[in-house]
């Protein structure tokens, strides 16, 4: 048997109101454990402490019991140095920039004791970071953020917040900017195989001679819900020419998330007053998290509710009658888990071209409305308002995308042969 050591940003845990990340991880673990190949250590790695409620607890304990070796959690130090230190660090040495790259020698020391044959970093920036000027004996990583380019958006977020200044932006963009994501190759051209989950950032690795491969998102469909069943739960959404859009989930502040919202704000939704072919409209977000202060006048907003974390994400798909996802219309071009969720629940996707960028598997009018400008999007959300039938196709679509494109088993495939 090889060892095998997995690190990921969040427990395995399947749980009804757990995140895909936390699916994701259990999913591979369990999966691996079927090949009975690996002996599997599991370290969760982050920049600070996460709570595990029971039911997580539960979770983690039917892996313990399949031989899965937890280690306590490995918690990254932010190194607290004066700006013209950082400076002089990141001319030195651009990977120092990288908070996993920072602590490399602290979790060298903790695994010290241990020989492993592999190691499979999930979902986790850091973790790669972390592992990857160790000398281990193969490094895949499974994920789809490039790490220069969250940065990149997050400072123009920043901008748009008024949180930082011009001069500071384009100074951030002239000088740290390239030093950063030189850092970055220098990180990641030391790992073995980057599974990466969005196609336009696998084509980027490969360009600048990362070994890489697109791999789609793992999605493991608890619910298994028949065409039949979709359209009985979804007939009994109240359609008194009110619309109710399911426009966000997740984290409130997270990058992706930030850049929907402005891009609702700023595009969508002064098109959808004047075009929009309902009564009335709203636009529905789940997840935890504060609104920035800029966004805090859509709280009183009719246009806008916000229902902070909810147990049971799934219900709210029968609650709206469709998923917009405007994310892909900015500089981020990533691919969103949300995408899946919907089509498992039945929900027909509204949503910019470029998503299929980083999603090859969305056609647009197969599984989905793809939209070229914001125009456009709103004449498709009133597309499927009209018409019951490409509602019906777009439903039966993605639940055939979903089962063909996303299996899980063929991924895990994947995975493994590079393990192995």
């Amino acid at each position: 048997m090889k060892n095998l050591l997995i690190l990921s940003g969040t427990y395995p845990a399947f749980s009804k109101g757990k995140q895909a990340a936390n699916y994701t991880t259990f999913q591979i673990i369990d999966s691996l454990l079927k090949k009975k190949k690996f002996k599997i250590y599991f370290m969760r790695v982050g920049d600070k402490a996460e709570f595990l409620s029971n039911k997580d607890k539960k979770d983690i304990d039917v892996l313990k019991k399949k031989g899965v070796f937890f280690f306590r959690d490995f918690i990254c130090k932010n190194l607290k140095n004066s700006l013209a230190l950082k400076i002089c660090k990141l001319v030195y040495d651009p990977k120092s920039y990288f908070i996993g790259y920072q602590n490399k020698d602290r979790f060298k020391s903790k695994i010290n004791n241990y020989k492993f044959d592999c190691t499979l970093t999930v979902w986790s920036e850091i973790s790669t970071q972390l592992i990857s000027h160790l000398n281990l004996v193969k490094k895949i990583a499974y994920y789809g953020n490039v790490d220069n380019k969250i940065i990149y958006s997050i400072w123009r977020i920043r901008l748009y917040l008024k949180k930082i200044s011009y001069f500071k932006y384009f100074f951030f963009l002239i000088f740290f900017y390239r030093l950063i994501k030189k850092g970055h190759f220098e990180i990641i051209k030391k790992i073995d195989w980057v599974f990466d989950f969005a196609k336009n950032d696998s084509i980027f690795y490969k360009k600048n001679f990362v070994k890489s491969s697109y791999c789609p998102i793992i999605w493991k469909d608890k619910n298994k819900f028949t065409y039949k069943k979709i359209v009985s739960k979804r007939n009994k959404i109240k359609s008194n020419n009110h619309l109710k859009l399911l426009a966000g989930v997740g984290n409130l502040n997270g990058t992706a998330n930030t850049l929907g919202l402005i891009t609702l704000i700023d595009y969508l939704l002064p098109i959808m007053i004047k075009k929009i072919k309902a009564d009335s409209f709203l636009l529905n977000i789940y997840g935890s998290g504060i609104l920035e202060d800029k966004f805090n006048f859509l709280k009183n907003s009719k246009y806008f509710k916000f229902h902070g974390f909810v147990d049971n994400l799934d219900h709210q798909y029968f609650k709206n009658h469709f998923t917009v996802i405007p994310q892909s219309f900015q500089y981020l071009k990533v691919s969103h888990t949300r995408v899946l969720h919907a089509w498992s629940m039945g929900s027909p996707i509204v949503a910019f071209n470029d998503l299929s960028i980083s999603m090859p598997e969305l056609k647009n009018g197969f599984n989905c409305l793809l939209s070229s400008n914001p125009n456009e999007f709103v004449e498709n959300i009133n597309k499927l308002l009209e018409s019951k039938e490409l509602e019906s196709n777009l439903i039966r679509n993605g639940l055939l995308t979903l089962k063909n494109k996303f299996n899980p088993d063929i991924i895990l495939e994947k995975i493994y042969k590079k393990l192995i």
